[in-house]
């Protein structure tokens, strides 16, 4: 798919502008964005992106805004999100009103018409969520993920039962055009506390070979699940076995998964187990659960697992020990194999952590991480992590972050390579960070070794974020729970602007 660049008209802009000099009058009076307007509650988040990348022709200069406004009274809510960008992708993106919708909430009843974001179960079947603030490129420019709703939702709550019903037109992937109309629901029913029994049901339309002229046809398919649940004291546990019917199994094949959970938690030490099973069940509207670990270090998660959920099975094992109220030691597992049990497609992770407290004034995370993954090439995979947040007072407190990893794939030249991060932060709770980061790695396929950025937080009031940041970083994956993104490399200088009123 071609993307071209396309400006945002001198009216989006003027828009756009008029809402930052609003938005900079209630950054210097924060108390008045709770002042009651008429008989009802106004509230406005906005999110601004503004980031300047120098260029041999010209400045590449991109702007991103979202602004949601919306307005409570008594029962009822109501509200929009208007969008510019410059430059425009068309395809994706149009400088206009984006969402819109209007709620009744009143004890156990939930309707809301418009658009609206719905999970179903544990997202076997179906989950619309929304992933904000990345993009897969500087072109294709997304908030990274949306899967938003258009039509109606519904929660009745009862005191065993809760029901949930769903029907909307989807956005099309990588697109602001709606697809088909989908349906669907869950019952989750509780014949006495420690017992949970569940169903979810969605059906929609499929447009197979979408855009290729004469063969392009619509296919339904059905997807359901069953689901249960046990709740003893300290022990959780919950399976949920899906399957997706395809009205035409030479185009769209039918498929199923299962995933089931257990947890033991307890003062001094916890266990998590968990299983799943996927075949032939990728949709655009599911999100089933990845088992892979999220990690707070930066490296760990540009070198992470992609879910398949046509074709895997695998595991995640967990636990935590608590010797003392100062350590807790952490010991993690996991891992992935396709369903004919190939070495090329198989990926494992084991991990230590240690996180230590000292006295008041310290605390310390050291981390060893051993992983491997056929699929993108990594033979072996090591990462040493640690970090230091040292409180200087009750206000000021300095944060130290060393990361070394040692990679070794197949398809990289010279095969072995290290990736080196290190960064230092100078925190003034709760009105101010400043931080400086340096990144180097030895990749032969790098277009270059060393990256270096500072970055500038500032909490203004209680309702508005800005963050500049000024330097350089390099490309690669940005992962959560199992969804990653490409981030392209970046030099320049980028400003975030979240305002909460």
């Amino acid at each position: 798919m071609t993307i071209k660049k396309l400006s945002s008209s001198s009216a989006g802009f003027k828009v756009q502008l008029a809402v930052l000099v609003v938005l900079a009058c209630i950054a210097r009076t924060p108390d008045a964005a709770f002042t009651q307007i008429g008989p009802g509650t106004p509230y406005l988040l906005n999110r601004w992106l503004s980031s300047v990348e120098p260029s041999t022709a010209e400045t590449d200069r991109e702007i991103n805004n979202w602004l949601d406004v919306g307005y409570k009274y008594s029962y009822w809510r109501a509200g929009l999100r208007v969008e510019f960008h410059d430059p425009r992708n068309p395809q994706v993106y149009n400088d206009k009103i984006t969402q819109r919708y209007v709620m009744f909430k009143k004890d156990w009843l939930r309707i809301r018409a418009g658009n609206f974001y719905e999970r179903l179960g544990r997202g076997l079947v179906f989950h619309a969520f929304e992933i904000q603030s990345q993009t897969l490129n500087r072109t294709d420019q997304n908030i990274a993920i949306d899967r938003n709703i258009d039509g109606a939702n519904i929660k009745l709550s009862f005191d065993n039962v809760d029901v949930t019903g769903i029907w909307g037109r989807p956005l099309k992937m990588f697109s602001s055009d709606r697809g088909h109309a989908l349906g669907g629901g869950e019952v989750r029913f509780r014949p006495f506390s420690a017992l949970l029994l569940g169903g979810t049901f969605l059906r929609f339309s499929d447009d197979f070979l979408a855009g290729v002229a004469g063969l392009e046809r619509k296919i339904d398919l059905e997807l359901s699940s069953l689901q249960v649940g046990l709740s003893l004291g300290s022990i959780d546990l919950h399976t949920e076995i899906s399957q997706k019917k395809s009205a035409d199994e030479s185009a769209i094949p039918s498929g199923n998964a299962v995933y089931a959970t257990a947890n033991y938690s307890g003062d001094s030490f916890g266990l998590s187990a968990e299983f799943k099973r996927y075949e032939d069940f990728n949709t655009d509207f599911n999100n089933p659960p990845a088992l892979v670990k999220t990690h707070s270090f930066t490296l760990l998660n540009r070198h992470t697992h992609s879910l398949n959920p046509n074709d895997e099975i695998g595991y995640q094992f967990e636990s935590y020990f608590s010797p003392n109220l100062s350590t807790t030691i952490t010991l993690h597992a996991s891992g992935a194999d396709n369903l004919e049990n190939n070495e090329r497609q198989r990926f494992r992770e084991y991990f230590f952590e240690s996180r230590q407290e000292w006295g008041e004034q310290a605390i310390s995370r050291v981390l060893i991480d051993y992983s491997k993954d056929r699929l993108l090439g990594d033979l072996n995979r090591w990462t040493f992590a640690s970090e230091v947040d040292y409180l200087l007072n009750d206000r000021n407190s300095l944060l130290f972050d060393a990361q070394l990893q040692n990679i070794d794939n197949e398809n990289n030249l010279n095969g072995k390579y290290w990736n080196m991060l290190g960064l230092l932060a100078f925190s003034r709770s709760p009105f101010m960070t400043l931080s400086a980061q340096y990144e180097h790695t030895t990749n032969a396929f790098s277009g270059k070794s060393n990256w270096f950025s500072g970055t500038l937080n500032l909490k203004v009031g209680q309702h508005h974020d800005v963050i500049l940041t000024a330097g350089s970083r390099p490309a690669g994956l940005v992962c959560s729970g199992g969804i990653c993104f490409q981030v392209p490399e970046f030099e320049g200088v980028e400003l975030r602007w979240n305002a909460r009123l």
